[in-house]
């Protein structure tokens, strides 16, 4: 397995207006974050004000002074995460709900001290927009790129695992990026059978570039921001054959079914190990409709994999995009 490593800068909003507060995570009446209700009186600032990353030491202080069910608290982990790009919150269980809560506190205040405080000091010097990123998720009939800048690091891995299945047809993907100054490579890996027991297909992404990389980069960040972009989005299809019973992922070979279907993100790494950005976001806010249809994804998956397919497709998906190319590499330790 590859060893994975290393976003060393991704930045995130600058002001739009020089008198309104920064942010991101919002458009139109769609967030990321939760809101007062109507009828309650915020104790803090911080719970009634728009998110922004110099208020982020100040929500951290206040986020230590809640219990971790009540409603102030949901809305500020809401914003912790959507500030940060970073979801530390887990799924605390009954017998250590506060332990969970302050262990999340504290994974928030770590990625503050080692990367939130640099990137609030370097913003007003670094960064640009990605319009063309921005329009591969979101198309002419959305609004334009955000003004907010982003800086995309020219090292660092990631990884996105795909499973679906049980029993007789269980299907893994494992999709790698590899990206210096000196050389980027983007390799996959995935099987489909009894229990997974065939060997691996290995593939690689033919002349992957450092444009390429800070395109699938920045188009990621924006997503994470923006995840009701993706409401339309088709992640499924009908299954053409009689052989399987369930749909299929669109985008990926007939095999890639959507019974048990989830992914696994890494997030970006940085030089440390540590997490950098890992908001995968199937869900959102909206003022004038709440309804669980309306704000959210089909299923737990969030918006990396889409990413992942619309711009590196499979072959079967858009032959005439598709780069992938066989290659011939030793099975995984462990693996057949």
């Amino acid at each position: 397995m590859r060893p994975l490593a290393c976003v060393t800068y991704i930045a995130f909003t600058l002001c739009a207006h020089a008198n309104e507060p920064v942010r991101w995570g919002q458009s139109a009446d769609n967030s990321k974050w939760d809101e007062p209700l109507s009828y309650t009186k915020p104790n803090h600032a911080c719970v009634d004000s728009p998110p922004s990353l110099n208020k982020f030491p100040e929500l951290l202080n206040f986020a230590r002074t809640l219990g971790p069910s009540s409603w102030e608290s949901v809305i500020v982990v809401s914003k912790l995460r959507t500030i940060s790009r970073c979801d530390f919150s887990g799924t605390p269980t009954a017998e250590s709900f506060d332990a969970d809560y302050q262990t999340s506190i504290a994974k928030w205040q770590d990625w503050w001290q080692r990367y939130g405080k640099r990137l609030a000091d370097e913003l007003p010097d670094c960064g640009k927009r990605y319009p063309d990123s921005w329009n591969t998720i979101a198309g002419p009939q959305h609004a334009a790129c955000p003004e907010y800048q982003i800086r995309i690091p020219d090292v660092w891995t990631t990884r996105v695992s795909f499973r679906s299945g049980d029993y007789t047809t269980v299907t893994e993907e494992v999709i790698e990026f590899t990206v210096r100054k000196d050389g980027c490579e983007l390799r996959r890996r995935f099987r489909s059978g009894w229990f997974a027991d065939k060997s691996w297909i290995h593939e690689e992404w033919k002349n992957f570039s450092l444009d390429e990389a800070k395109r699938f980069l920045s188009t990621v960040i924006y997503a994470i921001d923006n995840p009701w972009l993706f409401a339309d989005d088709e992640l499924t299809a009908p299954n053409p054959t009689k052989k399987y019973q369930f749909p299929i992922i669109r985008g990926r070979p007939m095999e890639w079914g959507t019974y048990y279907a989830h992914v696994d993100w890494s997030g970006i790494l940085g030089t440390d190990g540590k997490v950098i950005i890992n908001d995968d976001p199937h869900t959102w806010h909206n003022e004038e409709d709440n309804s669980f249809d309306a704000t959210s994804l089909d299923g737990s998956i969030g918006v990396v994999f889409r990413v992942v397919r619309d711009l590196f497709p499979d072959s079967s998906f858009r032959p005439a995009m598709s780069r992938w190319v066989r290659v011939d590499l030793p099975q995984p330790d462990g693996e057949p």
